[in-house]
């Protein structure tokens, strides 16, 4: 039996038409229960969608892409980011003595 039809079973007890406003337990069982699913599913992929976007997408795989964020967000200096460019390219900063 598919749902649809347990819940039109649960709903037409006998006794009661269509016509009828009194139509029991069975459409108020159902109806908070389909209420329940849809609201849940809402919220679930609203969350879903801000859970994503939280950090803007994906972490930036590329080192250089890294560094940059940071250093537009202010979690590094300017100099810091030099410094980290220069590492990352392969050259040493100016400070140390090269062999």
């Amino acid at each position: 039996m598919l749902p649809i039809e347990i819940a039109m079973t649960v709903a037409d007890y006998p006794g009661h038409g269509h016509m009828d406003w009194d139509w029991g337990a069975g459409w108020w069982i159902v109806m908070v229960i389909a209420m329940f699913l849809f609201w849940g599913s809402v919220i679930y992929l609203l969350v879903r969608a801000f859970a994503s976007n939280r950090n803007g997408g994906a972490e930036p795989s590329d080192p250089l892409q890294v560094l940059d964020r940071r250093l537009a967000e202010g979690l590094i200096s300017p100099d810091e980011y030099r410094e980290r460019k220069d590492i990352l390219a392969g050259r040493r900063s100016g400070s140390e003595s090269q062999d």
